[in-house]
């Protein structure tokens, strides 16, 4: 199980590298992109959570429950700049 959700950290650095080295002129699609990996990566842990709940401790329910709130945070935080950066793309107003 860590070594699945292990994985997908790394993955996640690995394209944040790509993308820093890059520099895309669409940083929008690169971060919604993200966004949603991020969720996804919260419904995957979420889903290791319920089916391993009968093994986990108390410190490890902390540890994955901060991990899957933070994540989310940061995922959804990374959608709604995606959306914000599509507006003043598409429009030219800024982002409020």
């Amino acid at each position: 199980m860590l070594l699945i959700l292990a994985t997908f950290p790394v993955l996640f650095a690995l394209y944040d590298l790509s993308v820093f080295v890059r520099n895309p002129q669409s940083l929008m699609l690169f971060l919604r992109l993200l966004g949603i990996f991020n969720l996804f990566y919260v419904l995957i842990s979420l889903s290791f959570m319920v089916y391993h709940a009968s093994s986990i401790l108390l410190p490890g329910w902390i540890y994955l429950s901060s991990e899957v709130l933070i994540v989310a945070g940061i995922g959804f935080a990374e959608l709604h700049i995606s959306r914000q950066l599509a507006s003043v793309g598409r429009v030219g107003a800024r982002p409020q």
